[in-house]
């Protein structure tokens, strides 16, 4: 699986994110959200937690991409959540890109924009504003 950081910031209540892009076959975004072993929710597992973000959290881990901490995950994946062919040419091949395309045409059209990599931005700053109530 091909995965692109596109965006990484601290947030304003001072937590990490990350936006990172991913590429099985279909491009689409994942947000991610760390939070400070001192957080309430430092070590829960993501579906004890009351949180409204697109699609609801997805994951939870000690560790993401070798960085330790406690992270949380959702992402825009799911039914009828949009991809984002511009953004996956940076993942996938040419080719293989207009083999998908063509493949999937009929079934691309009338589903949600993707998750733009603003949208996950702007979904990752209310997960963590979330986190730290």
């Amino acid at each position: 699986m091909k995965r692109l950081i596109e965006k990484e910031w601290i947030t304003k209540e001072g937590n990490k994110a990350i936006v990172l892009l991913v590429s099985p076959s279909m491009p689409h975004r994942y947000g991610y959200v760390q939070v400070s072993n001192e957080n309430r929710n430092y070590g829960k597992e993501y579906d004890t937690l009351d949180i409204n973000v697109h699609g609801g959290l997805t994951y939870s881990s000690h560790n993401l991409l070798g960085r330790e901490g406690w992270w949380f995950c959702f992402d825009a994946a799911h039914y009828m959540d949009g991809w984002d062919w511009e953004a996956g040419k940076a993942l996938i091949d040419t080719d293989k890109l207009k083999e998908i395309i063509s493949r999937t045409k009929n079934i691309t059209q009338n589903i949600y924009e993707p998750g733009s990599l603003e949208y996950m931005i702007y979904e990752c700053n209310s997960l963590s504003e979330q986190l730290e109530k």
